[in-house]
């Protein structure tokens, strides 16, 4: 899933040229915002048609579990995701992935 391969193929000998992989690059935060209710909204960058998740934790201690809290496909870049339950947590870390 964190890779793309790109075939090209010629139409009028059906013959493959090429088939490389290509590593997709999850999409970055380009920033950070609170919001009114103090949830916290993060604007993202990455290329149109890439799937991303957000995970978060809530503590850095090993072994600690980073769950999905939300997924999704790059539709516009930049765009925003807010996390509507940080104010649940005392500390909050975020990390983009493609799944």
């Amino acid at each position: 899933p964190n890779n793309y391969d790109i075939l090209l193929h010629d139409a009028y000998t059906a013959g493959l040229y090429a088939a490389a992989p290509v590593p997709s690059t999850p999409p970055a935060v380009t920033g950070i915002g609170l919001l009114p209710d103090q949830n916290i909204s993060l604007t993202v960058t990455g290329a149109i048609g890439t799937a991303w998740s957000l995970r978060a934790t809530s503590d850095l201690t090993l072994p600690r579990p980073w769950p999905v809290i939300q997924a999704g496909a790059v539709t516009t870049s930049p765009f925003t995701v807010d996390d509507l339950t940080a104010t649940n947590y005392p500390q909050r870390f975020y990390q983009f992935s493609t799944p």
